[in-house]
């Protein structure tokens, strides 16, 4: 029987700090998320890039998975 995986996911707004605008509040924001699942046994599946328009990145869909 091959192995079962469970999958979530959810998203993570990318928007720049406007005093700083090399640094991402979504990457803080991303990182604790990911380590935050990872302590339950989830572990990074795929980040894509969603675009709104004229080719923005407005936020991140992030999958975990982990083997059940």
């Amino acid at each position: 029987m091959a192995d079962a995986y469970e999958y979530k996911t959810f998203n993570v707004k990318f928007q720049l700090k406007k005093l700083d605008p090399k640094v991402d509040e979504g990457e803080r924001e991303l990182h604790d998320r990911i380590k935050e699942h990872s302590s339950e046994g989830w572990r990074l599946r795929s980040v894509i890039p969603i675009a709104s328009g004229w080719g923005h990145t407005s936020h991140l869909l992030v999958t975990m998975e982990r083997q059940q």
